[in-house]
């Protein structure tokens, strides 16, 4: 491992956490399962949709056994988000990072397998994990078998779109951004990230369902190097933090023709310390896929690339 992601993981891991965050979290999150409660009962569908553009993408075959039609995926959706909120409050509560096996904690873990082996959760675990810590998701990932590359095997792929900005989830989070210059970035070549999701069922594989997670402006015009700015590099606010960014830029700079990229970062004019952590953390983001920083642009080429 690069000590980037090492000193990376080591911040996130001793993160100071201001005094009772825990019994305020918990908290909240009931305030949290009620209103989620309330979309359920009385929002109208089209906002629900809104909220969770992914439901126009994940839209089942009801004419299977195991699939559901697109109402049912819906109400499907909000007992997940209950469920798994509630699976955090007591990983909380419990300390089921040091105590999950106590005996007292037994029925927890039995119930969290209970929910995490459904079709359902393990089909939507990709999509609503960024919503949660992460340290709660890593808790998930390493006891209950739902890391990437647990069964079903969760895959992304980059796609060449030419100069179109394509439908998908990250189309509609793109398009809401940049509302009064919709053309912004169609004279690059775009590309998209797509996460390749499955809903087990009893006889093989089952329902698989593309959902794009991320689109990339990539300037091509020099054959040598690829260049973009920061925010040409794209995934949905909601799904920052899970690592899909980073799996996202993996296999971009694999699918890109040009042997070297150069990365704009806009000069940092904020000095308060939360704008200066979240300029690092991106400088950060592209060092740990290789790019070195030289004189104000993050530069990539083939042999810096970590094999």
């Amino acid at each position: 491992m690069e000590a980037n992601a090492i000193f990376n993981d080591a911040r996130w891991e001793w993160y100071q956490s201001p005094e009772r965050l825990k019994e305020n979290i918990v908290e909240l999150t009931g305030r949290l399962i009620a209103l989620e409660a309330e979309l359920r009962e009385q929002a109208p569908e089209k906002f629900v949709r809104e909220m969770f553009p992914e439901l126009r993408t994940i839209n089942a075959d009801s004419s299977s056994d195991t699939a559901m039609n697109s109402e049912e995926m819906s109400k499907a959706l909000h007992f997940l988000v209950q469920i798994i909120q509630l699976m955090e409050d007591a990983w909380l509560s419990c300390y089921l990072d040091t105590h999950w096996n106590h005996p007292n904690n037994l029925g927890w873990m039995n119930t969290f397998q209970r929910c995490a082996y459904t079709p359902s959760f393990r089909l939507w675990w990709p999509i609503l994990k960024p919503i949660y810590g992460s340290k709660f998701r890593r808790f998930m990932e390493e006891h209950l078998d739902l890391a990437d590359d647990d069964y079903p095997t969760t895959t992304g792929k980059v796609s060449d779109r030419g100069h179109n900005v394509p439908d998908g989830v990250a189309q509609i989070y793109w398009n809401r951004m940049n509302a009064g210059n919709p053309l912004r970035g169609t004279d690059k070549t775009v590309y998209s990230y797509d996460l390749r999701l499955r809903l087990q069922s009893q006889e093989g594989e089952g329902h698989r369902y593309d959902v794009q997670a991320g689109l990339a402006f990539v300037d091509l015009r020099d054959p040598k190097i690829a260049r973009w700015s920061a925010k040409d590099f794209f995934v949905p606010p909601g799904l920052w933090g899970s690592g899909i960014g980073e799996k996202f830029l993996e296999k971009l700079l694999k699918d890109l023709p040009a042997p070297s990229c150069e990365v704009t970062v806009e000069k940092q004019t904020r000095t308060d310390l939360v704008s200066l952590q979240e300029h690092n953390d991106l400088i950060a983001f592209y060092k740990r896929a290789g790019f070195q920083l030289e004189n104000g642009q993050l530069v990539w080429t083939q042999r810096q690339a970590v094999p």
